[in-house]
């Protein structure tokens, strides 16, 4: 009887997705109280508060790095979290706006809401056969336009680091070889800088690490606060 009535429901529930397809961006597939809310288009206007609920942890405390930097983060890397993270590096690009959305309420309803901010700042990446876009840029382009912040892109990737084949002191010393600043930087040589680093993902904190001593070498006063979607548990 209990296989019959699952399978019944599997039926039903491929019906309603038929007559009434799914326009959540990220494609939740448990059941979501605020499916009715989302706009028919899909996301262009807003994320429902299902998903501000689901994903935005309002008290993940921030990691401070041995730089000063503080490094600000929406979610843990786990569960859906993690699947919208690989869809978003890999497969969708579209999912940058809705997850500068949930990036925005976490900077509006945390310790940086009363930050003003200079410059956005994106961490580089490199294009690839497998990837025409930088996961970071793209995140940097919707926030521009949701918090009204110029960006700008001193520095530059120059060769990947595959980290995933190196140990720890292998993977710092990789890290610090793949980033450079450009050489047209001027603007920000003048004065100190209040700057927002963006990157999707943190996991030991080489890339921002080494970025931030970039943007530090420019300008010691300059005062960097770094904002990632998902953050690894040091767990």
């Amino acid at each position: 009887m209990a296989t019959l009535i699952k399978g019944i429901k599997s039926i039903y529930e491929g019906i309603v997705s038929l007559i009434y397809p799914n326009s959540c961006p990220f494609e939740i597939t448990h059941e979501c109280s605020m499916k009715d809310y989302c706009s028919p288009e899909g996301w262009n206007d807003k994320v429902c508060h299902f998903c501000f609920n689901e994903f935005v942890d309002l008290n993940l405390t921030p990691r401070i790095e041995e730089n000063g930097v503080l490094i600000h983060s929406v979610a843990e890397y786990k569960n859906e979290v993690k699947t919208i993270i690989q869809k978003f590096k890999w497969s969708i690009p579209a999912l940058a706006l809705p997850i500068a959305e949930l990036m925005k309420y976490k900077i509006n309803n945390s310790s940086l809401k009363d930050q003003k901010f200079d410059y956005i700042v994106p961490v580089p990446g490199l294009i690839s056969e497998d990837r025409n876009w930088t996961p970071s840029l793209l995140l940097a382009q919707e926030l521009s336009e949701l918090l009204n912040i110029k960006i700008n892109e001193p520095l530059e990737k120059i060769t990947e680091t595959n980290a995933h084949r190196l140990d720890k002191v292998g993977r710092t010393e990789a890290t610090k070889k793949a980033y450079t600043l450009k050489e047209d930087i001027s603007q920000f040589q003048k004065q100190e800088q209040r700057i927002l680093l963006i990157d999707d993902l943190i996991a030991s904190g080489n890339t921002i690490d080494v970025c931030s001593d970039l943007l530090l070498s420019l300008n010691p006063n300059n005062i960097i606060t770094a904002i990632t979607f998902a953050v690894v548990s040091p767990s």
